[in-house]
């Protein structure tokens, strides 16, 4: 009786492992019909445009999309500008593997991010982690200047000879100051 009730645990724990991975399959004789519609045809419109806004002593207008340096900012990786990595080093102990290294914030202000570092093998992705601060934060807050940071690569594959990335997680942000 034991063994009857292990082999049908055994079948349903298949049968719903089974279930998880479904991948989409083209069948030709099932096709959608043709549209007969006329399609519209796409209309241009202009960019739209930065507000600007009248400071309330001089009068004077400046663009709100502009850091604290000066520069535009025109997209949500603007701030990557401002990071750069040093002595970054992979290695593996006890057939585990890490990486620590410096990431430097040339910003006069913190930014804030979360980082990942992507190992590859050619085209393919071999590996990814999570890359920490000294304190295990994985919301990395970057103070102007150096900053160490780590990684506990979780793969069986060595990966100190392989190529790599960083790779932000959302665009690092300048954190919002709190007007006085």
């Amino acid at each position: 009786m034991k063994a009857l009730t292990g082999i049908i645990g055994i079948m349903l724990f298949l049968a719903i492992a089974g279930c998880a991975a479904q991948r989409p399959v083209l069948i030709p004789e099932r096709t959608a019909p043709a549209e007969t519609a006329a399609v519209p045809s796409p209309v241009l419109t202009p960019p739209p445009q930065a507000e600007i806004e009248a400071e309330a002593s001089g009068g004077t207008a400046a663009p709100q999309n502009i850091d604290r340096l000066g520069l535009e900012i025109r997209d949500e990786n603007h701030f990557e500008r401002y990071i750069s990595y040093h002595d970054i080093a992979v290695y593996g102990q006890d057939g585990f593997f890490y990486m620590d290294g410096i990431i430097k914030n040339d910003y006069p202000d913190t930014l804030v991010c979360v980082l990942d570092i992507c190992f590859y093998d050619g085209r393919e992705e071999i590996a990814v982690a999570r890359v920490h601060e000294g304190d295990g934060s994985s919301l990395l807050m970057l103070e102007p200047g150096e900053n160490r940071i780590y990684a506990d690569i979780k793969t069986d594959i060595p990966v100190t000879m392989l190529e790599f990335e960083f790779k932000t997680v959302g665009a690092p942000v300048a954190p919002l100051k709190e007007k006085s």
